[in-house]
């Protein structure tokens, strides 16, 4: 009976000794969503900043083509190009911003895989990120199927230039070019 006892408890041991890293799981998947969240608001700010950059720049690109109605100060248009220029530093501040924030996401990303996939070293493991192996379709692969989901989620709301950066930290550019492009 006592060596029965001693052997299962052996055997729960590592069980225990994962269980804290669940809470730095938790936490750091916790932390993923604020900084995911404070993106989001940059990239509604990134929409406003473009939105008035695309119209500033109409305005100065009427008002250039018919400086007689537009350019009441016969000024070549200075009033107009000052916005223009306002509006362009703008917005590439605010994608500055975005991109940063994204490397942010991205570094978080790592690290909550990294915080929750220790507690799968007792179990038998695939060679992608030390997570439980999971029979795939024939033909697909899961890892770049589920972050292809993700980064596919992202187009309409980022540049595309910025995404193809990201996913680059996930999975060969191939890859992310082929998932992109569906």
């Amino acid at each position: 009976m006592n060596i029965q006892r001693v052997l299962l408890t052996c055997a729960l041991l590592p069980v225990f000794a994962n269980a804290q890293s669940w809470s730095s799981c938790s936490s750091d998947l916790d932390d993923l969503r604020r900084r995911a969240s404070d993106a989001s608001s940059v990239a509604s700010i990134v929409d406003s900043a473009h939105q008035r950059f695309k119209s500033t720049q109409e305005g100065l690109r009427t008002c250039l083509q018919s400086p007689a109605l537009y350019d009441y100060q016969r000024d070549g248009c200075r009033e107009k190009r000052s916005a223009f220029e306002s509006a362009t530093a703008d917005y590439r501040s605010q994608l500055s911003t975005l991109e940063s924030g994204l490397d942010d996401v991205n570094r978080k990303i790592r690290s909550s895989k990294d915080s929750c996939g220790a507690g799968f070293s007792q179990i038998e493991t695939s060679p992608v990120a030390g997570f439980p192996s999971v029979p795939a379709a024939p033909g697909r692969r899961p890892a770049v199927d589920s972050s292809c989901s993700i980064f596919r989620g992202f187009k309409g709301q980022y540049p595309m230039a910025t995404i193809l950066t990201v996913c680059k930290g996930e999975m060969s550019e191939a890859d992310c070019r082929a998932c992109l492009a569906k």
